[in-house]
């Protein structure tokens, strides 16, 4: 009996080395990520549209995008990733967009999971006119439909994200954050003698760890 307890006592202290490895050991972080944005976008500048400005004023102009990220480099306070991001916008009165495009960002987490993020992309936009269109027939204006066709553009978007990570032991931690971001789209309109026009916009974002 005594030799019977006296060995569990030594298989005991021999296992306590590989149980506090154990404990020690985190889960890896996942290199990839998928992500969900949720955004208000307006021009940089003030326009001046005289008679032809909608009597209604457009307070929100939503837009959305969903993607996957992919992380690679990633460090105990920095990380490199890329992503690719599929989105659509809606400004009411002017235009609709959808765009394609990828993201490089440069993270850092700065106090306990706070972290900041500055993203630098190229986006492939497609924007179609939908601003409210009449034509004069008879003795009064009707209604007309808007024929412009849709226009492709570059968009090249810089940002800078600001969130928390929650749970970050687990396999699948989830970072919540905010972000504001200008962007430089050209051609606005073929023809108009505008070759570019900066956009703002400001939102929320959402970032749940895959594998």
């Amino acid at each position: 009996m005594k030799n019977t307890i006296f060995f569990l006592l030594l298989l005991l202290l021999a296992m306590q080395p590989l149980v506090a490895q154990e404990v020690a050991i985190k889960p890896a972080e996942p290199r990839y990520a998928a992500r969900l944005d949720l955004s208000h976008q307006d021009w940089l500048g003030n326009f001046s549209y005289g008679t032809l400005a909608v009597i209604d004023p457009v307070h929100i102009r939503p837009g959305v995008k969903l993607g996957i990220e992919r992380s690679w480099v990633t460090k105990n306070h920095f990380r490199l990733y890329q992503d690719l991001m599929l989105g659509y916008y809606h400004n009411t009165y002017e235009e609709r967009s959808w765009t394609i495009g990828t993201n490089v960002g440069f993270e850092w987490r700065t106090w306990k999971q706070l972290r900041v993020a500055l993203p630098i992309g190229v986006h492939y936009n497609n924007a179609k006119a939908i601003d409210i269109r009449y034509e004069y027939v008879g003795d009064k204006w009707v209604k007309a439909k808007n024929t412009d066709p849709s226009i492709s553009r570059l968009q090249i978007p810089v940002g800078i994200n600001l969130g928390w990570r929650f749970w970050p032991e687990s396999a699948h931690p989830v970072d919540a954050f905010v972000n504001g971001t200008v962007s430089m789209i050209g051609p606005w309109q073929p023809g108009s003698g505008i070759p570019f026009l900066l956009t703002k916009s400001a939102g929320l974002g959402l970032r749940v760890g895959l594998f």
